[in-house]
């Protein structure tokens, strides 16, 4: 397993280059164009939103990357100290009202970049989960 701590920050949005450089190198592959363009957009929208929303301006707030492959695809945790949210409270941004919004579109992208996508609450904060299927060849 990968894993990557740091400040809950928004210049550290950037980390998601860290976790690409060490699936790489832990797993001795190079990953296609496709498949990190799809990590680097859906876990870029997962760590802002854990900056952005699940931190809150908490001072000392940290955000955690967690990395783990199994076969030939990849699981992505990413953990921040806040408590959540319900997805299905959140206006959809494809409707009119929602289509000019300058935000709102993190979720819909991180749906249509990875194959699977969950968010939860467990002990050690909320979680959001991603899934990228035979991102491995």
């Amino acid at each position: 397993m990968i894993q990557l701590r740091f400040a809950s920050i928004p210049a550290n949005v950037h980390r998601v280059k860290d976790l690409l450089q060490r699936i790489e190198e832990t797993y001795q592959t190079t990953l296609s164009e496709d498949a990190r363009y799809r990590l680097i957009i859906a876990v870029s929208e997962a760590i802002n939103n854990a900056i952005e929303h699940g931190s809150r301006d908490r001072e000392g707030a940290m955000v955690e990357i967690r990395s783990e492959r199994r076969d030939r695809g990849l699981y992505v945790w990413v953990i921040d100290e806040g408590s959540g949210f319900e997805p299905a409270d959140l206006p959809d941004p494809r409707t009119e009202e929602q289509l000019l919004s300058e935000r709102g579109r993190g979720i819909l992208l991180m749906e249509n970049l990875a194959d699977r996508l969950r968010f939860y609450q467990s002990p050690e904060g909320f979680v959001t989960e991603l899934w990228f299927d035979n991102i491995f060849q």
